[in-house]
């Protein structure tokens, strides 16, 4: 008799054992109904046999009732661009190689216009590790990639502005100064062959000083003006421009490791390459101490690049473009400016005591491509 109250009362713990477990599960379940729901993200949960549940906010991310999203595959919602990306997540997701995935990715409105999402996708597994359900959670961002998207459009207006104002200038040394000084110094030149000897080589001096102002003038002149890049290409460019560069510092050495890319490459990349290079080449004369540059320039299919070092004397680099303001950096600035605007990215690393070095890397993609 004992021995059977021990197991009824075993059996009786075991019951309760279950029902407070149904109980837990009950509650779990309905605290994640309620999470998901009520959640300002936009969700949708697919389970491994084909049912889809979505929240109120995903339908009205993408403005359709609940009952026309469950007659719309994920394909039909996802922009052509980036189903593929989002397969080979989901493929990746069910193998078991990525637990989650967060990206941004471009949704389909029901009045056809493109919603830009943060999008996160994971999948939930029982004990065993087999899949279960895949959940999807996305973050409307559209306004700020909108917002990207026109700042992005101001930087390149203000950088073809900056080139314009730049060609005028030229222009105008060229127009004005330039012969205006070419005019002065025939007059002088003509007054020393007409002068006695004294006076002639006063004003030899002055034919010679004004001849060096000129030269300064045209070099400034020549700086401002876009290179002509679109016939022969980058390549060629910088081995002009290095040409001029090794004659007006003999002391620098300048080792150059270049791709030919001839007509390949858009010519608003390789101008704005090219300004960064007559950048850092200008804080290297002015700032680096150096005596030594290495000049890299190499492309693939995807993107552009661009390195120049120096071993010069280095200095602290500032987190961000506004720190180099801050820093007295502004060509530095100016060159992060340019090459933001064009969809790429620049990385400055130096300390003070060592090396600097400056790398532009722009992808055709981003550059209306």
């Amino acid at each position: 008799l004992q021995v059977a109250g021990q197991t009824r009362v075993a059996l009786l713990e075991k019951i309760e054992d279950h029902r407070r477990s149904e109980q837990a599960l009950r509650t779990s379940e309905a605290r994640f109904r309620h999470i998901f729901e009520t959640s300002p993200l936009g969700k949708v949960l697919v389970t491994m046999d084909g049912d889809v549940q979505f929240n109120e906010a995903f339908c009205e991310i993408l403005g359709y009732p609940e009952a026309e999203l469950r007659a719309k595959s994920w394909r039909e919602l996802t922009h052509p661009d980036d189903v593929a990306a989002t397969e080979d997540v989901i493929q990746r997701l069910l193998q078991g190689s990525i637990s989650s995935s967060r990206s941004e990715k471009r949704y389909i409105h029901k009045d056809g216009s493109v919603v830009w999402a943060d999008t996160t996708i994971g999948v939930a597994r029982d004990a065993g590790g087999k899949a279960l359900y895949i959940l999807t959670a996305i973050i409307d961002i559209t306004a700020r990639k909108q917002a990207d998207a026109a700042v992005l459009d101001l930087k390149q207006h203000l950088q073809r502005n900056i080139e314009m104002e730049r060609l005028r200038l030229a222009q105008d040394l060229h127009d004005v100064p330039i012969q205006e000084l070419f005019g002065v110094m025939y007059e002088l030149e003509q007054l020393r062959l007409e002068s006695g000897e004294s006076i002639a080589a006063v004003l030899g001096e002055s034919v010679e000083h004004l001849q060096k102002t000129l030269n300064m003038l045209r070099s400034t002149a020549s700086e401002l003006r876009p290179p002509a890049l679109s016939r022969f290409g980058l390549e060629k460019a910088v081995r002009s421009y290095i040409g001029d560069f090794r004659e007006k510092n003999p002391h620098i050495r300048v080792r150059l490791s270049l791709a030919p890319d001839s007509q390949l490459l858009p010519e608003d990349i390789r101008l704005v390459l090219f300004r960064v290079l007559q950048e850092s080449l200008s804080n290297v004369v002015r700032h680096a101490a150096a005596t030594e540059v290495h000049l890299r320039f190499n492309f693939d299919a995807e993107e552009a690049r661009l390195e120049i070092s120096d071993n010069g004397k280095g200095f602290s680099v500032p987190g961000d473009w506004v720190g180099l303001v801050r820093a007295g950096h502004y060509g530095l600035a100016g060159m992060s400016e340019r090459v933001s605007a064009a969809g790429g990215t620049l990385a400055v690393g130096s300390s003070p005591g060592s090396s600097t070095t400056v790398c532009v890397a722009i992808p055709y993609s981003l550059a209306g491509v």
